[in-house]
């Protein structure tokens, strides 16, 4: 398909909205892989394809009397505050704090929204960042507008965001209209001062494999690079491009963890080392968020949801 026909197929408003920003190619990508999603013979199932795993969990959580408080921890919001030091962290950032929001997939739970303005209320923090998963089923659903309007009403700062697996490409011109700018394979330059730091942001890796880090990271050498990117999956590429910091979710921290923490499934196709909490790689830091929403069943155990604020500082690293 020459680059005239791609362009006819596509969505007009799409088209005239990202043809110049993020390439044709890239956009094709995104629109025809969503709508690919449970017609390709060849991807990848998970159990959940073959089994109505959500409602033999829901049965089984029912019938061992653990469905309401498995509710109740799904809304039991911790606050983390992960401190992150960096030896060449511009002195005018020092104590810069990001909001970091991730997993929402909202619409599976009415209680979401109110419980987290709650608990967001009071914070302090200089900017936010979202990791993606803002939907629940792979779509630009009616009901994640008005949900994610009372999100941004509610939060003081700008705000960054990638998409993740289940987030449509559809939904960007209406975040960006609602003042969240999405970056697709871009990054932008936070200033104070007369200092600088980067915060680049990729599409989605572990479902669309649209994540593009040399297109993200173009032109940041030399300078101070946080990563948004939905899964800590793509971790070893972005250590080896030069990043400092990978923010991300993806995982849920497992959502239904044994009494020790462990979580049974991860959703990640590498090691569970960077699966939740701080990590490190090389040189390059890391953390996972246990997120804020759940998904398939709305429940969680021995795994609370987690707002994040990570808080920048000079100074060696401490080993993880």
């Amino acid at each position: 398909m020459n680059e005239h026909d791609l362009e006819s197929a596509l969505d007009p408003e799409l088209v005239n909205r990202f043809k110049d920003r993020i390439g044709l190619y890239h956009l094709s990508q995104r629109v025809l892989r969503e709508t690919e999603t449970f017609r390709d013979p060849f991807r990848h199932r998970d159990l959940e394809d073959f089994l109505p795993v959500d409602i033999i969990l829901e049965w089984l959580l029912r019938l061992l009397r653990l469905k309401s408080r498995g509710v109740a921890n799904s809304l039991a919001f911790e606050i983390t505050e992960n401190v992150v030091y960096f030896e060449r962290l511009p002195e005018a950032f020092t104590g810069f704090r990001l909001l970091h929001l991730t997993d929402l997939h909202l619409g599976g739970n009415t209680a979401l929204v109110p419980t987290l303005l709650l608990a967001l209320d009071g914070l302090e923090y200089d900017l936010c960042i979202f990791t993606g998963d803002y939907s629940l089923d792979y779509s630009d659903s009616p009901a994640l507008k008005p949900a994610m309007q009372q999100l941004r009403d509610a939060i003081s700062t700008d705000i960054l965001a990638v998409l993740g697996n289940h987030d449509s490409i559809f939904m960007v011109p209406w975040m960006e209209d609602m003042g969240i700018r999405v970056l697709l394979n871009e990054s932008v330059s936070i200033k104070r001062a007369s200092s600088s730091i980067v915060i680049s942001g990729v599409d989605d890796y572990h479902r669309f494999r649209l994540s593009n880090l040399e297109k993200a990271l173009a032109g940041t050498a030399g300078k101070l690079v946080l990563l948004l990117n939905h899964s800590p999956e793509q971790y070893r590429h972005a250590a080896y491009a030069g990043v400092d910091l990978y923010l991300a979710g993806h995982t849920h921290g497992g959502q239904i963890c044994l009494p020790n923490g462990f979580a049974p499934k991860l959703n990640i196709e590498c090691g569970r080392q960077v699966g939740k909490g701080s990590w490190q790689f090389k040189q390059m830091q890391g953390y996972t968020s246990r997120g804020v929403g759940t998904a398939l069943v709305n429940v969680r155990f021995n795994c609370p949801p987690e707002i994040v604020i990570h808080e920048l500082r000079g100074g060696a690293p401490p080993s993880i």
